[in-house]
């Protein structure tokens, strides 16, 4: 992303629709693109992230990068 003349950015990034056994498995990161999204986008201007989700994710090592957080 470019830096543009922008005050902040939202960022909407999550799991892909499912229904349950279908969208178990033992993985509970977020899922690409989601991370490089985050980290492109929110490397260069401020950011609000909204993830969608329909379980818990493990998503720490984005948070210090986002300026606000919506789940």
């Amino acid at each position: 992303i470019k830096k543009g003349n922008f005050s902040y950015s939202i960022v909407v990034v999550g799991e892909p629709p499912y229904s349950e056994t279908k969208g178990g498995n033992m993985n509970l990161t977020l899922p690409a693109p989601g991370p490089a999204i985050i980290e492109n986008v929110c490397t260069s201007v401020k950011c609000v992230v909204t993830i969608i989700y329909g379980r818990p994710l493990v998503i720490e090592k984005y948070v210090p990068k986002m300026d606000a957080l919506v789940m």
